[in-house]
């Protein structure tokens, strides 16, 4: 085991971003580092200047004085549960938030809201506002109307369903009617819609992408659309990873139709899921779109996924996992199995971190941000799954999808300090990290603060499959 030892001048740390320790919308965790809270007033109108009541205003980030490149979201800890606020008969929703996001150790100054406008019967929109301004109006305007209705394979009419829908039209809402799902807020655009069924039995039905091109002003209608079950796939981990297995899960990421076209406009669709591995390496994922192209990422105890080397891939820590072409697969009977993930060997990172005078500092948050690359779409924790059936589900009953911004998740690459001020990160890619450490009550000792971050770190190398020792050392904030 290698060691190190850095005395790094740390702020206490708030985790940003995916790892962010924070409120849900309805939590009841009280706010950990209060700042003074000031009211914003936004006015929702139509293309006539006319008030829209209830539409829904959703606060989901900020941007800062000292650091405008970087997106925060919402900071609970400074200002309670992210704000979802209606608009009243007036079109006019009010809601407070913090003037800084940090914590006693360092404050950076909030210059601009990122809002998110949502209502059935208009497009949705984001917008970012100065807090300076003395109030904001967004205008909403009505997009195509949609009716969707569904039937499975035996022609029996599907009354819980959802539709998943590409670009911008993914935040449309929906209402429920008759057997029917209705919106009025698809924006305009050949967006690729693909209608999904969950069954209490674990499988998920599809249908294929349907051929709708969404035009403001305009109706489109498609009833008794069909949904069949989704593709079940089987594989295990390569024989290099000893059994047994644990802490495994594998990550699917699929693309019905994955045209260059679409792919190039935004227009296409992708589905995400995630299954656990069992102790013998095997997993199964029970439904999932059965078309186009499936990317398959892994992580467990000790090993990451070896990316299938492609185009386009960003290569080197940021995982990418293999790539497969479900057209040109031999699948019988709607079942893909024999797929072998290809394995590498991780590192890790212990960290040890003590009081001043030598004591073991218990309850220090630790972490680190390895990446995976999702095909032709952006980077997220490796390991982590958004799943789709989420928002379907969401859609199905009428409530709010979580933000995952704002959820408080234990991770893999996030822990807390034991009693004897201990805390391992496993699964790391090979490669020099940046670890986050920080609590509540203490701030760390650096040398170099950097002024533009609000978030410090150190810097480990991992350069082989063994674990790493770090030492950091903590004093209570205010000293």
């Amino acid at each position: 085991m290698r060691s190190i030892v850095c005395n790094a001048l740390f702020i206490l740390f708030v985790l940003s971003s995916s790892n962010c320790k924070a409120q849900v919308q309805n939590g009841e965790e009280p706010i950990r580092d209060p700042v003074e809270l000031h009211e914003f007033k936004v006015s929702v109108v139509d293309a006539a200047g006319n008030p829209i009541e209830g539409a829904e205003v959703l606060v989901g980030g900020v941007r800062c004085q000292e650091d405008p490149g970087s997106w925060y979201a919402w900071p609970a800890n400074n200002g309670g549960p992210m704000p979802i606020v209606p608009t009243d008969e007036q079109g006019v929703a009010r809601f407070k938030y913090p003037t800084k996001v940090g914590s006693a150790g360092k404050y950076f100054t909030i210059t601009t809201l990122t809002m998110t406008f949502r209502h059935a019967s208009y497009i949705s929109e984001r917008a970012e506002a100065n807090v300076d301004a003395e109030a904001f109006e967004q205008v909403l305007k009505p997009g195509c109307r949609v009716t969707y209705s569904a039937v499975d394979d035996s022609g029996e009419a599907i009354e819980e369903f959802g539709a998943c829908i590409s670009g911008p039209g993914f935040n449309a809402k929906w209402t429920r009617t008759d057997g029917t799902i209705q919106s009025m807020a698809v924006p305009d655009g050949a967006w690729q819609t693909m209608l999904v069924a969950p069954r209490t039995d674990g499988i998920t039905l599809f249908s294929g992408i349907l051929p709708a091109r969404y035009r403001s002003g305009r109706e489109v209608t498609i009833r008794n659309v069909t949904l069949r079950p989704g593709l079940r796939v089987r594989g295990r981990l390569a024989e290099v990873v000893p059994r047994p297995i644990s802490d495994g899960v594998v990550i699917a990421w699929s693309q019905p139709r994955p045209a260059k076209e679409a792919i190039e406009k935004q227009e296409a669709i992708g589905w995400s899921d995630s299954t656990v591995i069992r102790a013998d390496g095997t997993f199964e994922f029970a439904s999932l779109p059965p078309d186009g192209r499936l990317q398959l990422i892994a992580v467990c105890r000790g090993w990451v996924i070896a990316d299938q080397p492609r185009f386009g891939q960003p290569g080197g820590q940021i995982k990418a996992g293999i790539l497969i072409d479900l057209e040109s697969a031999d699948i019988p009977d709607n079942l893909l199995e024999d797929v072998e993930l290809p394995m590498e060997e991780a590192g890790a990172i212990e960290v040890t971190v003590k009081h001043l005078d030598g004591r073991p500092a218990a309850g220090i948050r630790v972490g680190a941000s390895p990446n995976q690359k999702l095909e032709d779409h952006g980077t997220q924790l490796l390991g982590e799954a958004y799943p789709s059936i989420v928002w379907i589900r969401s859609q199905i009953d009428g409530t709010e999808p979580p933000n995952y911004w704002q959820l408080e998740r234990k991770t893999r690459y996030l822990q807390e300090t034991d009693a004897e001020g201990k805390a391992v990160l496993y699964d790391l890619p090979l490669g020099s990290w940046g670890v986050f450490v920080g609590s509540d009550g203490f701030k760390l000792l650096t040398e170099n603060e950097q002024q533009n971050r609000l978030y410090t770190e150190i810097s480990v190398d991992v350069s082989q499959a063994e674990t790493v020792s770090a030492t950091a050392i903590v004093e209570p904030i205010g000293d």
